[in-house]
């Protein structure tokens, strides 16, 4: 059961927000064993066996409040943290609500949010829409059916406009004016964030459209190349079964999915630019009599990777690399806030470097965990 309390006896940050307004304090906790297996091509397999946090859903605390103005407006807030069910540390020791922060004002004009929140495409927080509607997975489970998307980011200095509905449409809006720190003096001195996005339900059809674009700073030698996705997806629901479908293209990118600086900084690499790359996935979620079961395939693909070593100098890492995969996750509810899954999926990725040496690796994840929401 949700708690609600009185915010002059929760947040004093909150007191002057509305003394008569009501806070919910929400929240889950989703913990499981794991097992990962890797193949890499130029090392040799792995085997790791342990426990894994967030994997059907975040483990997460927050707290949310709304006061009616009159005449149909309404001001509320969103205040949520991340946090790891098996060691207790928050995701981000430096930032109490790194998953959401955010105060919004809303009517028959549609609805304003400003503060920290996530993306159109990113999968994380209110504003997600393209993986919320084209992606059976919702991003990932775990690692299963993850790593497939130029999924955007959780922003700082946001500003979000949604439409009221139009017929079935509504039409979103965000631009960070830094998306990672306090703004600066200077537009170029900013890393900044633009998207623009239309979701459309009619019955059981959902669509989405999304086109975004992460702006970086000027380095001192130059400007750097403001990179562009556009993503489409949608489901149908049928009732017992609801497919799901997913498409994404982007350019000038500095991470495509599972091309990303973590891949390269063990070799010494950063900086990373992508030229080109695209996604796709087919999924449905299927309702039957023992729980639910999500299932769907997945492909990516990047070409022309770059990157700067320790030295500043440039240097061409990769032509091409492509990713396949497969997943599943059955979740059974043991109550209305309780559900028990299991998970099993398989990547295989293959990468071209520039003189034409192909390498194969493999990866694979078992699941077995617990969610429970309050």
């Amino acid at each position: 059961m949700k708690k609600t309390l009185l915010v002059l006896a929760t947040l004093a940050a909150t007191a002057g927000f509305a003394q008569a307004a009501s806070v919910t304090l929400y929240g889950s906790v989703d913990l499981g064993l794991s097992y990962k297996y890797k193949n890499i091509d130029t090392v040799g397999s792995t085997h790791q066996y342990g426990l894994e946090n967030g994997n059907l859903g975040a483990s997460k605390f927050g707290l949310k409040g709304e006061e009616e103005l009159g005449n149909g407006y309404v001001v509320g807030f969103k205040l949520e943290n991340g946090f790891s069910a098996d060691t207790g540390k928050l995701k981000k020791d430096s930032t109490l609500f790194d998953r959401e922060a955010r105060v919004y004002v809303k009517g028959g004009f549609g609805e304003l949010s400003a503060g920290r929140m996530g993306g159109l495409s990113s999968g994380a927080g209110t504003y997600d829409i393209f993986q919320a509607y084209g992606d059976v997975f919702g991003g990932g489970v775990g690692d299963i059916g993850a790593g497939y998307w130029n999924g955007t980011a959780r922003y700082n200095n946001m500003l979000t406009y949604v439409t009221p509905d139009m017929a079935g449409f509504k039409v979103y809006a965000q631009y960070s004016f830094a998306t990672d720190d306090q703004e600066k003096a200077g537009t170029r001195n900013n890393n900044r964030y633009w998207g623009v996005g239309a979701t459309y339900d009619n019955g059981p059809l959902g669509l989405v459209l999304v086109v975004d674009s992460e702006m970086p700073k000027n380095p001192e030698n130059g400007q750097s190349q403001d990179s562009y996705t556009v993503s489409f997806g949608g489901n149908y629901d049928l009732g017992s079964v609801k497919p799901f479908f997913g498409a994404q293209y982007g350019k000038h990118l500095t991470s495509f999915g599972f091309v990303n600086e973590d891949n390269f900084d063990a070799k010494g690499y950063k900086n990373l630019a992508i030229k080109e790359g695209y996604a796709a996935s087919l999924g449905a979620l299927f309702q039957l009599s023992c729980g639910s079961l999500q299932a769907g395939v997945f492909y990516a693909h990047t070409k022309d990777i770059t990157g700067t070593d320790a030295e500043g100098r440039d240097w061409a890492l990769d032509k091409k690399a492509d990713l396949y995969g497969i997943g599943l996750v059955h979740s059974y509810p043991l109550s209305k806030r309780t559900t028990v899954y299991t998970g099993v999926g398989y990547n295989y990725l293959q990468t071209q470097d520039t003189v034409g040496d192909k390498y194969k690796d493999q990866f694979a994840q078992v699941l077995f965990g617990l969610n429970h929401t309050f």
